[in-house]
């Protein structure tokens, strides 16, 4: 039977305000879980804490784009995407809002949806002190680790690692128990999650492999690109 990935996270977030960190499929969870909420009649916003792609490159399938406080002149109705950002860079990325901003604005709708870390597009993500940028009125976040990192160098596929060694499942085991891995930003006094990514890209020796990994918080595996749960543990 086909779990979908999209009703199975929105029900352990608890919807509200989730931030979603790590790396490996950040967007693309933020405009699924998007589309959900909008298919439920939901008002969505749609921003983020670090940086993020504009919308005239990457479809996030918004209904309305602001860049200024015009947003806040914005009514939003039922079943309705809004996307706010801040531009202004010469990296063509769209930039944080105020958070004290994030967190008025978010009042007016039924979920918002914060992508709150970056990883220039790579698999698995090592924070540093400035980094995820999890605002206090966040109710649940989802981080998010890509399995398409097995059997590569560490350095090459986990953004702020400079250790030498390839990726297996000790290695992401231990993103998951470091400071500074995948569980940073999490709290008691939200709803947390880990979702594994890109489960569809493995062996089936792999799939077996990556199911010993074990987490306080739950763990999920799943596609994205598929929109399929294939296994959890609460």
């Amino acid at each position: 039977m086909n779990r979908r990935l999209d009703e199975q996270i929105f029900m352990l977030s608890g919807g509200g305000v989730i931030a979603v960190t790590g790396a490996g499929g950040k967007t693309s969870l933020l405009v699924l879980l998007s589309r959900y909420c909008r298919d439920k009649r939901l008002r969505v916003l749609q921003t983020t804490t670090t940086k993020v792609q504009t919308p005239r490159w990457y479809d996030f399938g918004c209904d309305h784009v602001f860049f200024d406080d015009e947003v806040f002149h914005h009514e939003p109705k039922a079943g309705e995407i809004v996307f706010y950002g801040m531009t202004g860079s010469d990296d063509g990325k769209i930039h944080a809002p105020d958070q004290d901003a994030i967190g008025r604005l978010s009042a007016s709708y039924d979920v918002t949806i914060i992508e709150a870390d970056g990883a220039r597009r790579l698999p698995l993500k090592l924070h540093t002190a400035r980094d995820p940028v999890v605002p206090t009125f966040v109710t649940s976040v989802i981080a998010v680790m890509g399995l398409s990192s097995l059997g590569k160098r560490r350095a090459d596929v986990c953004f702020g690692e400079r250790r030498e060694g390839v990726v297996d499942v000790a290695y992401l085991q231990s993103l998951l128990n470091d400071d500074e891995g995948a569980c940073k930003g999490f709290s008691p006094s939200r709803r947390c999650m880990v979702f594994c990514n890109q489960y569809e890209t493995l062996s089936a020796a792999e799939k077996t492999d990556v199911k010993r990994l074990s987490c306080e918080y739950p763990l999920l595996w799943g596609s994205v690109l598929e929109n399929r749960l294939y296994d959890k543990r609460v």
